[in-house]
């Protein structure tokens, strides 16, 4: 387990994927006591990364800040690593695109 983030009263720790899974769960850790206090995984139903508090936890204003913080740092690397994602499929699209025209070129010239 890592420390991704630290905060006032809680640092947040990277743990392992669970089984089959593809997105990494992150525990809130209480800096006085060091209990886990929450975790911070994907929910499929809404596509994105959510807070799920702890049982008997209470929460301010500025720790709910705080957690949003985070919930705002992991949804724009998500976002970063989509856009790569998608620039390598245009590029090999593209790449693609060129190896037809040259064989079909190729080919073309053949017959002359």
């Amino acid at each position: 387990m890592k420390t991704v983030a630290e905060y006032k009263f809680f640092v947040v720790v990277e743990n392992v994927h669970r089984l089959g899974g593809k997105t990494s769960v992150y525990s809130l850790v209480g800096r006085r006591d060091e209990v886990c206090l929450g975790e911070i995984s994907w929910y499929g139903g809404w596509r994105q990364f959510c807070f799920f508090p702890g049982d008997r936890t209470v929460w301010n204003d500025a720790c709910l800040a705080d957690i949003n913080d985070f919930l705002g740092k992991l949804r724009a690397e998500r976002k970063n690593q989509e856009d790569e994602k998608d620039q390598i499929a245009r590029k090999s699209v593209y790449a693609g695109r060129l190896c037809v025209l040259a064989a079909f070129f190729s080919a073309s010239f053949r017959l002359f």
